[in-house]
This record gives structure tokens, C-alpha cells and sequence, in this order.
């Protein structure tokens, strides 16, 4: 007898069994995971917190800063392999284990945290870099290098969470923490976030004339910010502080006498009547200074800076180095022989600039004078034997010995890309900024 061979006709069989069938071979497609592919936005990035003082631990019992996913599909998505950021420019700057299915999937529309805590050794849900709490970037991308989500952040409050509402919608608020939650309530309105407050000349002389700038944000917007100070503990004066735009806000202290001190703080208040005071706890800690008597020299500025040469300009052996330029705002010239300079202020005699090559260490009258910030003493005196951090980081030139090694001037400088500097807008003035328009060994002024 002859076999025989059955043919099936497709157009026979039930739409539901080809359903049916499909959905049985995906899922050997996969590998027995059980994750079906989804579209990329599905993860979403749903809440963080930078500030995580109390709000909750990791499973080791640590205060870690963390960032909730959410998964807004029907099906189960395991991240393992995903990479995530703090810098956009660095799409691959960590990557969430691969093969901790149990750890690193998050159920349809469920929640997974990731631990930002810099301690990738604590399991694949710990990640090998920090968020800040003054604000910044975080982005995920999928292991094809597609970003899935990202999300740009400001300065954060202490365990409050900062994240959409309701879940994933486009409307980003503070929010009372639910990590692993649904969102659901707002936070109430918070006082004003006050940082990066400082003042310039760092240590003045008697006749400078202080400025003190800081930087204010709020959800609502603000109405107010003060600058209160007092001098050897007389009356306080109250000043309203400039608003420059981005935040950014500045205020004059007069100039003072010589072994005064002079002590401030910062108030402001949003438009709902919430107040807050940089330092927080006034009563007990201001900031402050003591005023010097004018040296016989300079005064002497930390007047420009570049952290990230490549093209601007080289020193006598054709290297693009960093540099910090010195201005003698004085009638006679300065030889810096003796002084120390430094990028650490904890370390104020880091580097002395040596003695005895006055042609390399003098800045003349009026005039300027560039270090080479190489490690490379070999090159001369004006080379010094640290480099500048293009993350931002601090400056200090100090005096001799027999001076007593008193700060001259100090500068903190921000992040900053290649070729930028950060200088005086105004040759020894008050207010500094980045200039896209570097001039080493000349006047800063437009």
C-alpha cells in the first residue's frame, strides 16, 4: 500500500491556532527566558532619588541613591545588558549584568531599582558610578546602543524623590518617595535649594571689595534671595542679591578693615513663602573671612586657567599643557620665587615655586605670568608639578614662608571642556565666568 503524504491547506486552520503556533515558536526563539522583545520605550525611567538620606536601604543596609524603571508593556523585560549614564556624551559608561534574569527583569508594568552607589560589586543591580544631588543627566540605552530613556535633573532635596506623575507621564514633580511604588503623591512645596555660595577675593585685603555670588532654585520660582553679613559683630546688613539669569545670583560686601571679621549668610524665599538659609543652620555656622592688611606687593589675581589644552597655545617646548596666568595688579613687579601654588586648598604648600630664576617667576607691573601646570619640573620654574582637572576643581597661590604663607588668592572653576577657560571677566576683578575666548599672558578685558 502506498503511504500516503498529507497536505494541509493554511487556509483550513483556525486563525486562533496560528496565534497559537507563532506565540510557541517565539518563545523557543528565546531561549525558554519567557521575556518577549518589546519596543524600546517600554523602560522607562519613572523616579530617582540623589538624596537618599533615610528613605530606604539596598540589601546591604546602605543609604544608596537609586533610580526606579518601569516597565510600561505587557510583558516581562529583562535589562541585563543595558548600559546606563550620567553623561550622555558616554552612552556605555556602565552596564547592568547580563545573566541575573531573576535580578534584572522587571514584570510587566512593574518596577525595578537600580542602586546608583559606585559599587557594582554588590550585585547586578548596583551600578559603577554616583549621581549628584546638585543635579545632572541619567540616561539608559538598550544593548543595541538605542537610548531608551533619559532624563536631566537639578539640585535635589534630601529624601525626596524626584519623578514623573502619574507613572509614566511626561510630568516630572517631587514626589513623597515610593520606590517600587506606583507614584501617587506629590511632594508639598519645598523651600528654595541654595549651593555653590562663595565670595571673591577668597581672603580680601582691606581695600577689596567683596562678591559674593550663589546659585537658587525652586519648583515654583522665586521671590526673594538676601545676602545678610556683619562685621565684628555689629548690626547685620541685609543687601538683595542681583539675579544674573541661570540661577545665578550676586551681591557687593564694602571693603572692610584690615583684622576684621566679617561673617554672612544667604536667605531666600519662593513665591509660596517658603524660606531657606545657606549655611542651614545660621545660628550656629556662617560663612566668614578675615580681612589682610595690603601686602607690600600685587595684589597678585589667579586671573585665567585651562584645565584642557589641545590647540590654544604651547609652552617653549611645543606642548599643549595647562596653565594658570598670574596678574600683578601692583606698580612694582613680583617675583613669585618662595610662593606656593596649588590645586589642592587642604594642601596649601603643595608646589613652591622655586628661588633664584626671577627671569621665569617674575610678573611684571600690570603685567601677567603663566604656569605651566605639566608635571614636568624639568622645563623650567614656571613649571609646576600638578595638572589641572578639566571636572573642575580649586586653585590657590599662597605666600612665602616668611609671609606666613597666607593665601593670596584662590579660585574654584567648574567642569570645562576643551580650550575653555575660566578667568576674571576683568583683570583682577571679582567675577569670574568661562571664556570661550582664552587670552594667556594678556588682559582678560573686552
Amino acid at each position: 500500500m502506498k503511504a500516503q503524504t498529507l497536505h494541509y491547506s493554511w487556509k483550513l486552520i483556525p486563525l486562533t491556532m496560528i496565534i497559537t503556533l507563532a506565540l510557541l515558536l517565539s518563545a523557543c526563539d528565546e531561549g525558554g527566558s519567557g521575556v518577549d522583545p518589546v519596543e524600546t520605550s517600554s523602560v522607562i525611567i519613572n523616579e530617582l532619588m540623589a538624596r537618599n538620606v533615610s528613605t530606604i536601604t539596598d540589601e546591604l543596609g546602605d543609604y544608596d541613591d537609586w533610580v526606579e524603571l518601569y516597565n510600561a508593556s505587557a510583558a516581562a523585560i529583562d535589562v541585563g545588558g543595558y548600559t546606563v549614564t550620567d553623561d550622555l556624551d558616554d552612552p556605555v559608561k556602565a552596564t547592568i549584568a547580563i545573566n541575573s534574569p531573576e535580578e534584572t527583569t522587571i514584570p510587566a508594568g512593574g518596577y525595578l531599582l537600580l542602586w546608583i552607589d559606585n559599587d557594582p560589586q554588590q550585585g547586578p543591580t548596583h551600578i559603577g558610578f554616583n549621581i549628584s544631588g546638585d543635579g545632572e543627566e541619567f540616561g539608559i540605552y538598550n544593548e543595541s546602543g538605542d537610548l531608551v530613556d533619559a532624563i536631566t535633573f537639578g539640585p535635589q532635596n534630601d529624601d525626596i524623590s524626584y519623578g514623573r506623575l502619574p507613572d509614566a507621564s511626561d510630568q516630572w514633580v517631587f514626589l513623597l518617595p515610593s520606590p517600587n511604588m506606583v507614584n501617587v503623591d506629590q511632594a508639598p512645596n519645598l523651600p528654595p535649594t541654595i549651593r555653590k555660595t562663595q565670595h571673591s577675593p577668597a581672603i580680601p585685603f582691606e581695600d577689596d571689595i567683596v562678591e559674593v555670588t550663589t546659585e537658587v532654585t525652586d519648583e515654583f520660582g522665586i521671590a526673594s534671595v538676601q545676602l545678610h553679613y556683619q562685621v565684628d559683630g555689629g548690626d547685620i546688613v541685609d543687601i538683595d542679591m542681583t539675579d544674573e539669569g541661570f540661577t545665578a545670583y550676586r551681591a557687593t560686601i564694602p571693603a572692610a578693615p584690615a583684622s576684621s571679621l566679617t561673617e554672612y549668610y544667604i536667605t531666600a524665599t519662593d513665591t509660596d513663602g517658603e524660606m531657606a538659609t545657606d549655611p542651614r543652620f545660621i545660628e550656629t555656622h556662617k560663612y566668614n573671612y578675615t580681612v589682610l592688611d595690603v601686602p607690600d606687593f600685587g595684589p597678585l589675581y589667579i586671573n585665567e586657567l585651562m584645565a584642557a589644552n589641545s590647540e590654544v597655545i604651547v609652552d617653549e617646548y611645543d606642548d599643549f599643557d595647562d596653565w594658570i596666568e598670574i596678574y600683578n595688579a601692583g606698580a612694582e613687579a613680583v617675583d613669585l620665587g618662595g610662593m606656593y601654588i596649588t590645586d589642592d586648598l587642604d594642601e596649601p604648600t603643595l608646589y613652591q615655586i622655586p628661588f633664584g630664576h626671577s627671569d621665569e617667576t617674575t610678573v611684571p607691573a600690570g603685567g601677567f605670568l603663566l604656569l605651566w601646570a605639566d608635571k614636568e619640573l624639568h622645563e623650567g620654574a614656571h613649571h609646576v608639578n600638578f595638572k589641572l582637572s578639566s571636572n573642575g576643581e580649586s586653585v590657590g597661590l599662597y605666600a612665602s614662608d616668611l609671609s606666613g604663607n597666607v593665601l593670596l588668592d584662590a579660585v574654584n572653576f567648574p567642569a570645562l571642556v576643551s580650550n575653555q577657560a575660566y578667568g576674571r571677566t576683568v583683570d583682577g576683578g571679582a567675577t569670574l565666568q568661562t571664556l570661550d575666548h582664552p587670552t594667556p599672558g594678556t588682559s582678560n578685558d573686552q
